[in-house]
């Protein structure tokens, strides 16, 4: 106290006609705003704001502190410049509680140091030699610890008793949690060694918690603190390659090798900037995940869908690539073990497309998802204009057909309907007129006319 008179004295000093009485006054804090440098307090139950100076001093606990320590309802002490400006605060004291009904208990488990996760005891390993109170948060549970300290004998325990939530005004909660202390009689048999007593509770986490108050029995606060993120946030990308099921895992290609992680409940999921579902990602899609702890929180797809009809010009099953053709352009085609293969309507598989075929290319990110394939089947009038003979086999029609020449090879599949009972497909003579029918582009029958 002394100190701040100094303080306050000298501030003095710099002030136009400084007058303690006006420049001082007493007020509730509700909430600071940093980037405006703006505190918002409750006057005689009346919503209003000062301005501060830039680094405003705050003085709490006998010792200073910084802005962001402040909690709703810190009764304060403020001293404002002759601008009208806060250049001072003093935690003088806290509002109690006017309803002790307004709060909601919290279901908590006490924790030992063997099931802590390995993050946390790393904490506590380094903190438990001090006297201290501490708030983390790790995946979904908010983790409370109260340290005593090292002490030189046995006898000593720490607990907490009970848990509390309090919704505040500025729709944040307040968590308080309420410590019982134990100390040994100095007539008690106690055990002669160093101890470090502390006690480790863990809760659901949920939203907008603003501050953790360690209070003692009494009600009176014995620490405030902010809750410490431990989850160790990473982002990675890739190209999504595999979902199960049931969601609960994805595989990602990266880097030419496939990585798997687990999928959270809670997991975001966002295609093309816009809010989706899990249901909705697909192979090939361009993913960034955010990662905590190895597992995905949040999913940010992309994808450009673009529809390619053509020919199919060339198939190899035993490699998975087909060749089509399109706008005049030949383009080979991976195709990879989710792609969706339909044949003239029905679910077929890559060895049943045949060159010749019309397709419909599904492409996401220019690689196929979809392809659906249609047998062509035609039919041309012409006459016969040259014949290829070998080894006594007819092997090769030249038809002419509006007035074009064309080449057909007869395979031992074609079907030759001959109008002269018994004949061969090998006494089919020059300018015989004939029909035929192609499939796909290949010749299946010949018929005399």
């Amino acid at each position: 106290r002394a100190e701040i008179a100094v303080v306050i004295d000298k501030a003095g000093d710099y002030l136009d006609d400084f007058d303690e009485n006006e420049n001082e006054t007493k007020v509730v804090f509700a909430s600071y705003d940093d980037n405006n440098n703006r505190l918002y307090v409750k006057d005689n139950g009346k919503s209003t704001y000062y301005n501060t100076i830039e680094n405003v001093m705050v003085y709490r606990n006998n010792k200073y502190a910084d802005i962001d320590e402040l909690v709703q309802g810190d009764v304060l002490e403020v001293v404002l410049n002759s601008s009208k400006q806060v250049i001072f605060i003093e935690v003088t004291g806290e509002v109690l509680h006017d309803d002790e009904n307004n709060h909601e208990d919290i279901s908590y488990t006490v924790v030992s140091y063997n099931n802590l996760p390995t993050e946390l005891a790393k904490e506590v390993d380094g903190l438990r030699v001090s006297k201290g109170y501490k708030a983390y948060k790790y995946e979904n549970k908010i983790y409370l610890a109260v340290f005593m300290g090292k002490k030189n004998t046995g006898g000593y325990s720490v607990k907490i008793n009970d848990l509390y939530k309090y919704e505040l005004s500025n729709d944040k909660y307040r968590v308080e949690a309420v410590v019982e202390e134990s100390v040994p009689d100095s007539n008690a048999i106690v055990t002669q060694a160093i101890t470090y007593p502390y006690t480790i509770l863990s809760f659901n986490s949920f939203d907008n918690i603003e501050k953790i108050n360690f209070i003692d029995e009494d009600g009176d606060v014995l620490a405030q603190r902010t809750v410490e993120n431990l989850n160790k946030e990473t982002a990675i990308t890739g190209i999504l390659s595999y979902i199960d099921n049931s969601y609960n895992y994805m595989k990602i290609l990266k880097d030419n090798k496939l990585i798997k992680y687990d999928i959270a409940k809670s997991a975001e999921v966002y295609i093309n900037n816009k809010i989706s579902n899990v249901k909705d990602l697909k192979a090939n899609m361009n993913v960034k995940l955010t990662l905590v702890n190895d597992e995905v929180i949040k999913i940010s797809a992309d994808y450009n869908v673009k529809e390619v009809k053509g020919v199919i010009q060339y198939v190899n099953s035993t490699k998975k690539e087909v060749i089509v053709k399109y706008d005049n352009k030949l383009t080979t085609y991976f195709i990879g073990d989710n792609v969706e293969i339909i044949l003239n309507g029905k679910t077929a598989n890559l060895s049943n497309i045949k060159i010749g075929m019309e397709v419909v290319l599904d492409l996401l990110n220019n690689k196929i998802t979809q392809i659906d394939a249609v047998d062509i089947e035609e039919v041309f009038e012409g006459k016969i204009k040259d014949l290829k003979i070998v080894s006594n086999k007819l092997k090769e029609v030249t038809l002419l057909i509006d007035d074009t020449q064309k080449k057909y090879e007869i395979s031992e599949n074609t079907k030759v309907i001959m109008i002269e009972t018994g004949a061969v497909k090998e006494d089919l003579a020059i300018n015989t007129l004939v029909e035929i029918k192609l499939l796909n582009g290949e010749l299946i029958e010949i018929q005399e006319k």
